[in-house]
């Protein structure tokens, strides 16, 4: 309400009459900055999104991927309308069809969906609904598909016991004890541990299952004090740090207006679950954020090979904890400060 007021004083010419000129300065000096990063950000997510073209391959892939979702989700219901989804379905088979007609007729995102029309079809069928939405399009597609050694997709059944016995071990211990740790021992980080790190990461939740999250891995002492130069956040203890992620997003994923801000969503949910995955490693990690304009942000893509569509989320350093170390208090609110509870809702 202050930020409002104020603005408002400085359009319309009441208030305090310094305080109005302060403001004037600060908009003079600083909207035009903020307009060409939002011109940048603007052009790059058109150039980049699958919301002008959606033929490239990876902007294919990804619409292949979110449509059989819709319909993996559909099924997994607690009882399915019966012949549910046909608008989903006709575009799913339009845009395999167009993707093998473009790039050719394997990839393991097409055998998911492969394996989700199966479901489809299997569940029709085991209830006597012979008749369900483009049964002989889906017919023709299994036909010609290739067997699958392994389940790519559909449906499974997962008993509650086995969830519980898997967080049993678990407690709150275990997030109360994750610190944003500065000073790591000289002991090197294990690769093998990273890709665990990152298989964790791997089940994050995501939009539509499109998974566009990534890590690039920084082993090179010179390339990790280069980047870390770069970012700025890792003085005084950057020549400790034993190992650099870079953690990323592709544009290509996403489209349209609705999804313009998506990216940056699933990377934090992604880079937050890799935190963790390092923290069950026994690996400490310090996140580093990446606040930074578009010619920054290039500038680190072209020091680490970036793609032009990925969008970086944050760098994390890595290294093993000493046995003794010192961590920032980082006091936090209390939770009822950020919990708010909504009941006896009245429109």
């Amino acid at each position: 309400m202050q930020m409002q007021n104020s603005f408002s004083n400085l359009i319309l010419g009441g208030g305090d009459v310094p305080k109005r000129r302060r403001l004037l300065y600060r908009l003079a000096k600083s909207a035009p900055q903020v307009l060409v990063e939002y011109v940048k950000d603007f052009s790059r997510y058109l150039k980049f999104s699958g919301t002008l073209d959606g033929t490239p391959a990876e902007n294919l892939l990804a619409r292949i991927t979110a449509t059989y979702h819709n319909i993996e989700k559909g099924l997994s219901l607690p009882q399915p309308r019966l012949g549910f989804g046909k608008e989903n379905l006709t575009n799913l088979i339009l845009a395999m069809q167009k993707y093998q007609r473009l790039y050719g007729p394997t990839h393991p995102i097409l055998s998911s969906a492969h394996e989700v029309l199966a479901t489809y079809a299997r569940y029709h069928e085991s209830r006597n609904y012979p008749d369900y939405p483009c049964k002989q399009e889906i017919q023709k597609m299994l036909a010609a598909a290739p067997q699958a050694d392994v389940q790519m997709g559909g449906t499974r059944l997962v008993q509650r016991e086995t969830i519980m016995n898997a967080v049993a071990p678990v407690s709150e211990e275990f997030f109360m004890q994750r610190h944003s740790v500065r000073a790591f021992s000289d002991r090197e980080v294990d690769i093998a541990d990273i890709e665990a790190a990152v298989r964790v990461a791997q089940k994050s939740p995501v939009v539509c299952n499109r998974q566009s999250g990534a890590v690039h891995i920084i082993a090179d002492p010179e390339l990790i004090k280069a980047a870390l130069d770069l970012q700025m956040g890792a003085r005084g203890f950057s020549q400790a740090v034993n190992k650099l992620l870079v953690v990323t997003v592709d544009l290509r994923n996403f489209w349209q207006a609705g999804e313009r801000n998506q990216g940056w969503m699933d990377g934090g949910m992604f880079a937050m679950s890799l935190i963790y995955g390092l923290h069950l490693r026994g690996l400490g990690s310090c996140c580093l954020n990446w606040s930074k304009t578009n010619s920054q942000t290039q500038a680190m893509r072209e020091l680490v090979g970036l793609q032009p569509w990925d969008s970086i989320i944050m760098l994390i350093a890595v290294g093993h904890i000493p046995e003794e170390v010192v961590v920032p208090f980082s006091s936090r609110k209390d939770p009822l400060l950020v919990t708010r509870v909504i009941k006896n809702w009245k429109k």
